[in-house]
């Protein structure tokens, strides 16, 4: 089911429920009172009794005891207040449909709309929760007592109980998307005295493109690079600024116009002020997938779960509209960004320096479960690119050809596919893998960091310790 449709049928449900129960009762009450018309005046035509309800002999002062228009009165107040819960749910997502459409290629817009859209519908989304397990919860009542004669008080508790939970979910989920999100690295800060190649390397990178250089370079084994403006935690340390994230992992597989064009795409994302839009909108945008997760994920009473429902349904229509457009806006910006990282060492380097890091990744993934689960194959290892090498040497000719379809995994972005981004280069995949050659010890991009298997070895002990912690 389109996720349009699921948020509009789960937040529709309940108001529909409430309406139609309210008015069953108020058409009940009419008609009963219609009934008793005609017996008590047999000469009163059909139209005459027809007309009759009970606001009209309500205001005509035909009643001596207030109880029954009061019952009728808070039954039309109840179907009118299910129908703008409804009104009020079928607008919030027309608004969110509308702006997931108006962003797709607008990303100043995304900026503008995401965070204040993310708040209102949390908000709303609350508020209606409550109302319609409350509006829900009466509905039935009134018609138990109307239409059945027994009313069952604990499924009715149960459904408000369960409305307000999911309130105080939805609103514990909301500020947690208000903290600020911790964009913590596993890695070393290096400085230019510590490694004076790699960072005459982008230096010499930044200058042609004409930009500052990054203010921090962090070696990591994460087979990923990446840069970033964002407030960052390296170690016990807070930095702020241009960071640059290099794979050690990916150094030892990378030849060094590979990794020039890799660094050169990643340079220029501050070119185009990417790492800004970044550094505004993906914090957010993370918490709320984390917000979501905890939404979800949270233990409760069957009662909550279903409360919550359209309030799930709601927010991953919300995130689902804006991922698109988040995801185009990002796509292009890495199509522009390959760009710029052929022209700094030629397209034929970032061609196969891509086919090796979609081909390759998964491994360290083998690798981070084989030391998480205390697999023996790792348990022994001091140094895990050693193994992460090997698979990556491992992976034949014919494996590369399939890995076309494949997404690059990356904290910060989206990424086109792989057969994308060699289309943008003028390339295909059968052409860039036929030319992938892993680099001779010299000719690799770990000939670039000093000391580089020390600086593995440590971080390896460290990374084998939070794995297995």
């Amino acid at each position: 089911m389109p996720p349009v449709l699921r948020a509009a049928l789960l937040t529709l449900a309940m108001p529909i429920v409430a309406f139609v129960l309210a008015q069953a009762c108020i058409y009940k009450m009419d008609s009963t009172l219609r009934d008793g018309l005609r017996r008590q005046y047999p000469k009163a035509t059909a139209e005459q009794i027809s007309r009759a309800s009970v606001a009209d002999l309500d205001k005509a002062g035909a009643f001596g005891s207030r109880e029954l228009p009061e019952l009728y009165f808070s039954l039309r107040l109840l179907r009118n207040g299910a129908l703008i819960t409804g009104v009020v749910g079928f607008a919030l997502g027309a608004g969110i449909l509308w702006a997931g459409h108006a962003t797709r290629n607008r990303r100043d817009l995304l900026l503008a709309l995401f965070r204040p859209g993310l708040y209102l519908t949390l908000s709303l989304i609350a508020v209606l929760t409550l109302a319609q397990a409350v509006s829900a919860a009466f509905a039935l009542y009134f018609f138990e007592t109307i239409f059945v004669g027994r009313v069952h008080f604990i499924f009715m508790i149960g459904v408000v109980v369960g409305g307000a939970l999911a309130f105080f979910a939805i609103i514990t989920a909301m500020l947690s998307v208000l903290k600020k999100a911790e964009f913590r690295i596993l890695g070393d800060r290096v400085t230019p005295e510590q490694q004076p190649a790699l960072w005459k390397e982008v230096d010499s990178i930044c200058q042609q493109l004409n930009t500052p250089p990054p203010d921090t370079i962090v070696l990591g084994l994460e087979p990923t690079f990446y840069v970033t403006e964002s407030e960052v935690t390296i170690g016990d340390s807070v930095h702020k600024g241009r960071t640059l994230f290099v794979s050690l992992s990916y150094s030892r597989l990378l030849t060094i116009p590979e990794l020039r064009a890799i660094l050169g795409h990643e340079m220029a994302h501050f070119i185009g002020a990417d790492t800004q839009f970044s550094q505004r909108f993906f914090p957010v945008y993370r918490a709320t997938f984390s917000a979501l997760a905890k939404l979800s994920s949270d233990a409760g009473h069957i009662s909550v779960a279903i409360a919550r429902l359209p309030a799930l349904s709601f927010l991953g229509f919300f995130l689902q509209s804006f991922a698109t457009s988040e995801k185009n806006l990002s796509r292009a910006r890495e199509t522009e960004a390959d760009a710029v990282g052929a022209s700094i060492a030629g397209a034929s380097a970032l061609a196969t320096a891509l086919v090796k890091v979609h081909a390759y990744g998964s491994a360290w993934r083998e690798i981070i479960e084989g030391v998480h689960y205390r697999n023996e194959e790792f348990r022994e290892v001091t140094n895990l690119v050693e193994p992460f090498t090997a698979k990556a040497k491992s992976v034949l000719p014919d494996d590369l050809a399939k890995v076309g379809e494949k997404e690059l995994p990356h904290p910060i972005d989206s990424h086109p596919t792989l057969a994308a981004r060699l289309a943008s280069l003028k390339t295909d995949l059968a052409t860039a893998s036929a030319a992938v050659v892993l680099p001779t010890e010299d000719g690799a991009a770990a000939s670039l960091v000093t000391g580089i298997t020390d600086v593995e070895i440590t971080q390896s002990a460290h990374l084998k310790k939070l794995l297995v912690a």
